[in-house]
C-alpha cells in the first residue's frame, strides 16, 4: 500500500473480511439478535415516518431517516460492487496485464484526480450560484425596505429569486411609491436583465421592469 493510501485508510481503522461480516451479513454471527435489532429499527422509523407524513412535519420524517438502520444495507452494497469488480477484473485477464506490463500509478492516480475534478467542478459551481443568490436576495431585500420605508405602516415581508426573476412581497395601507426609484436603486447591485415583481397582496401584482433596461431609472 503507497504511503497515500496509508496516510489516508491507516492500518488501525481497516476491518478485514471477518469483521465486515460480522457487520454487514445478517446471517454471521448472532443472526437472532441481529434480525431482531434490524427488523425493529426499520418499523420504528416507518411508523415515524408516516406519522411525519400525515402530520406534515419536516422534522419527524428526518427523526425517521436517522433511526433508520440503512448503513447496513448501503455498506453491503459498497462492499459487493467493490468485490464484483475485483471479480471480473481478475476473470477478464487485467490483472495479469498488469502484472506483466507494469503497473503505471501515474496514470491511475491521473484518472482517479481527473474525476475528483468532473465531480467536483458542479458541486463548486453549484455552491458559488446558492451564495451569489443568497447575496442578490439580501441586496433586493436591502432596497426594497429602503424603497417603502416612507409609506407608513409599510413593510417587506418577503423576497425570492427565482432564475431571472425577483419577486417581491410587501404589504402597505397605503398606495407603494414610484417601481422607477426601485430599479434605479437596484442597477449595479444586482445584474442586468433580472426583472422585478411587487406582490403587494389581494391580488396586486405589479411588473416593476427589468434592471438595467433603457427605461429603467
Amino acid at each position: 500500500m503507497s504511503t497515500f493510501l496509508r496516510s489516508i485508510l491507516p492500518a488501525s481503522q481497516r476491518r478485514d473480511l471477518g469483521d465486515l461480516a460480522e457487520k454487514l451479513d445478517l446471517g454471521a454471527g448472532d443472526r437472532q439478535a441481529k434480525s431482531s435489532a434490524f427488523w425493529t429499527m426499520l418499523t420504528l422509523s416507518a411508523i415515524i415516518a408516516v406519522a411525519g407524513l400525515l402530520t406534515d412535519s419536516t422534522a419527524t420524517v428526518i427523526g425517521a431517516m436517522i433511526i433508520a438502520p440503512l448503513s447496513v444495507p448501503i455498506m453491503g452494497m459498497a462492499v459487493g460492487i467493490v468485490l464484483a469488480g475485483t471479480l471480473v477484473f481478475s476473470a477478464y485477464g487485467y490483472g495479469a496485464e498488469a502484472r506483466a506490463g507494469g503497473f503505471r500509478r501515474r496514470r491511475a492516480y491521473s484518472m482517479v484526480g481527473v474525476g475528483l475534478v468532473l465531480v467536483l467542478i458542479p458541486l463548486v459551481a453549484n455552491t458559488v450560484a446558492n451564495v451569489l443568490v443568497e447575496v442578490w436576495t439580501q441586496r433586493v431585500a436591502d432596497a426594497a425596505e429602503a424603497w417603502v420605508a416612507d409609506v407608513p405602516g409599510a413593510r417587506v415581508t418577503d423576497v425570492t429569486v427565482v432564475s431571472r426573476t425577483a419577486i417581491i412581497q410587501v404589504e402597505a395601507p397605503d398606495h407603494l411609491p414610484d417601481v422607477e426609484a426601485l430599479l434605479a436603486d437596484l442597477d449595479g447591485k444586482v445584474p442586468d436583465g433580472v426583472r422585478v415583481v411587487v406582490d403587494a397582496g389581494l391580488g396586486e401584482r405589479i411588473d416593476a421592469g427589468v434592471v438595467g433596461s433603457p427605461g429603467a431609472g
